[in-house]
């Protein structure tokens, strides 16, 4: 399926590039400037701007890394020494790092939480289509160790807050194979009162 339109071009031919495929170069500062205004055009009920995104600079990826480790270990207390190492190594894995946090207000009188996080993921879902317009892959990741108090406290996280988790974003070194896509047909029917 295609069309004359690009955009609908990138959006049916979009698909999640894992960080072990991804390489440098990754987004320049302005391009990353570009991809967070792309995530605030997101829909927002209210404006609430439920949201705040972090860029995780190179000289910190070390930082990151020995987080990433005591998020492992308390999910996992007794992870294998394999497993520490792996977890460390996430931190260095792609070029660009984008922290997403969810900024919701519970009693906020005409929007429910739900809608709030919806918001959140439309945000990263322009950041992962304007990342493959620029000509980069991406994918968000998180995982158990999103809800450690460890990630908590190396965020700043504000009581409230929730880590959605970390978009990671580069030049595809190694592309993924053709993914499957379901019917159109199997997820959309008429409606009938």
């Amino acid at each position: 399926m295609s069309s004359d339109n690009g955009l609908i071009d990138i959006i049916l031919s979009r698909s999640s590039v894992a960080p072990r495929r991804l390489g440098p170069p990754g987004p320049s500062a302005a391009q990353i400037d570009t991809l967070i205004a792309c995530a605030l055009t997101a829909p927002d009920h209210g404006a609430i701007r439920p949201w705040r995104f972090l860029r995780v600079p190179a000289e910190h990826r070390d930082t990151l890394a020995e987080a990433f480790v005591a998020a492992k270990l308390e999910v996992e207390p007794e992870a294998s020494e394999v497993a520490i190492e792996r977890a460390r190594k996430k931190a260095h894995k792609e070029p660009e790092t984008i922290v997403v946090i969810f900024r919701p207000q519970p009693d906020h009188p005409v929007v429910p939480v739900q809608e709030q996080a919806m918001s959140v993921g439309a945000a990263c879902e322009n950041i992962l289509l304007a990342a493959e317009a620029m000509g980069f892959g991406g994918m968000l990741l998180s995982g158990a160790e999103v809800t450690t108090q460890a990630l908590r406290r190396t965020f700043h996280l504000e009581d409230g807050e929730e880590l959605v988790g970390f978009i990671g974003i580069g030049t595809i070194v190694n592309p993924p194979g053709p993914k499957d896509r379901p019917a159109v047909a199997d997820h959309l029917a008429d409606w009938v009162p």
